[in-house]
């Protein structure tokens, strides 16, 4: 148990009284911590010469002024409180604190015309290779803007470097070069009800929104992800991305939003290291120039256990799912499972709904009870490689079945040669799903569509409890296809 203890202006000066309680749960430990500082910063009547132990001026007590004073007095596990105003400052820090804004007040954190090194943060915590910070790192309440003097580095709003335990919520960041947030290296991460809009517009990479390298035990969710706004960077601006971890990492990404991205939606791709345990689910993807969800290995460190479930995926540029592996490398996707999701709309002819371009496969690679609706009536033309298309030499390593699949049948080769579509094998079953609505991307399920019950359910291990709206599973005789749930 954390007992959170700080000082408070009163009638006769500065008490010290107890404000919040929180749990820490690290594993199966608890770790106990008593702060006995609240420091307060306000950039317009505060001074760096005040104490900092008070949100507004009372005696000799008073607000910092700046960013800097607050980082070069805190230890860990205390508080900074930043009071409403527009702060032309990065911060670096160097201890476990928490950084938030002060009762509700609106503070804006804007790096217009402020110098960083790549692979630096308007707000950045950094601990070493042998000390990294210890549990208990909060960011929230802010809105960051405008980062980067160019777009040739990595300057991101938010970056944190060895840490044991971080938490940022409630934090809206808008036009940063490279990522919203990067973390590396870093321990149970909670990353939720974030925006995070028009990032990773570098000019020197493809990166990412939110970019999680070398990390594990995270929870990213509720966040909503987008970038309509550079769409010159046709290369550029993946939404979510776990990579290069360790042998169970445990990412679990869920009930986020994205959408107009130039790069991929959400992107869980091993590196040097290996990737593992990696859960996404119950995601809203749409309007996105390349992959909705990409599976994939790009450096030889091999990819395990990859669970993507429940995720409603539509009008995407290429593959709603695609699973692949960097030819130079000899990286392995393993047990790869892709159940339940819904496919529809393809952007553009000549792409497809779920895809498998690679033969480096091991163990189970699923592709069950899926929907895939690859129309668009805009296009006048449905995709033309295929609803579910499967690399010849990959089919045998692949179980494909209870996926129900609507458009024409066009596949057409010389662009989709050496593939085959998964209806010649028996994966598919040609259906139109009825949904409610499809033309106004409401894809849940109408009473006589041929999805209710045509699910496999399984034993090997748990299925999902619940569907994309949280509503229960297997409501009939079977489980629906598709991420929709039929009410019974």
């Amino acid at each position: 148990m954390t007992i959170h203890s700080h000082a408070t202006a009163t009638a006769s000066g500065i008490a010290t009284t107890t404000t919040t309680t929180t749990t820490i749960t690290t594993g199966v430990d608890i770790d106990t911590h008593m702060i006995t500082h609240v420091y307060y910063v306000d950039g317009t009547d505060g001074d760096d010469g005040y104490d900092g132990l008070a949100p507004t001026l009372f005696g000799s007590h008073g607000a910092f002024k700046t960013f800097a004073k607050a980082a070069s007095v805190v230890v860990d596990y205390d508080q900074v409180y930043v009071r409403a105003g527009t702060y032309s400052e990065r911060v670096a820090f160097t201890k476990t604190i928490k950084f938030s804004n002060y009762n509700g007040e609106a503070v804006i954190i804007d790096g217009t015309g402020v110098s960083m090194a790549s692979y630096q943060g308007m707000i950045d915590f950094n601990g070493t290779i042998g000390t990294h910070l210890p549990f208990g790192t909060e960011i929230c309440g802010f809105t960051i803007q405008y980062v980067g003097p160019d777009t040739t580095h990595a300057y991101n709003a938010i970056y944190g470097r060895y840490l044991d335990g971080i938490d940022i919520h409630d934090v809206i960041i808008n036009d940063v070069v490279d990522s919203g947030i990067m973390l590396r290296n870093c321990y149970n991460i909670t990353i939720h009800g974030n925006l995070v809009k028009n990032c990773a517009h570098c000019a020197a990479n493809m990166d990412e929104s939110i970019s999680l390298d070398s990390c594990f035990d995270s929870n990213i969710y509720d966040n909503e992800v987008c970038s309509p706004d550079i769409t010159a960077y046709t290369q550029c601006s993946i939404g979510i991305c776990v990579k290069s971890s360790y042998a169970s990492a445990r990412h679990v990404i869920h009930d986020n939003y994205v959408h107009h991205m130039c790069g991929n939606g959400i992107y869980s791709c091993a590196w040097t290291a290996h990737l593992s345990d990696v859960w996404i689910y119950n995601n809203h993807i749409h309007d996105i120039e390349c992959l909705g969800i990409a599976i994939g290995d790009e450096h030889g460190g091999g990819l395990v256990n990859v669970y993507a479930y429940d995720n409603l995926i539509y009008r995407i540029a290429k593959a709603a799912i695609e699973l692949s592996v960097v030819p130079a490398f000899s990286g392995t996707l393993t047990n790869i499972y892709t159940y339940n999701n819904t496919c529809a709309k393809s952007i553009h002819t000549w792409y497809c709904g779920i895809d498998v371009t690679t033969t480096n496969l091991a163990g189970m690679i699923l592709i069950r009870n899926n929907i895939v609706f690859w129309h668009d009536a805009d296009l006048g033309a449905d995709t033309q490689l295929g609803q579910i298309r499967i690399l010849d030499a990959a089919v045998a390593l692949c179980t494909i079945d209870h996926n129900i699949v609507w458009g024409e049948n066009d596949y057409q080769p010389p662009k989709g040669e050496g593939y085959t579509e998964a209806d010649n094998f028996g994966g598919e079953t040609w259906a139109d799903p009825l949904f409610v609505n499809w033309a106004n991307d409401d894809y849940r399920l109408q009473a006589g569509s041929p999805c209710r019950n045509a699910g496999l359910v399984w034993d090997n291990w748990v299925m999902p409890d619940t569907d994309y709206l949280d509503n229960p599973r297997e409501c009939g005789s079977s489980i629906d296809v598709g991420c929709y749930e039929y009410q019974e």
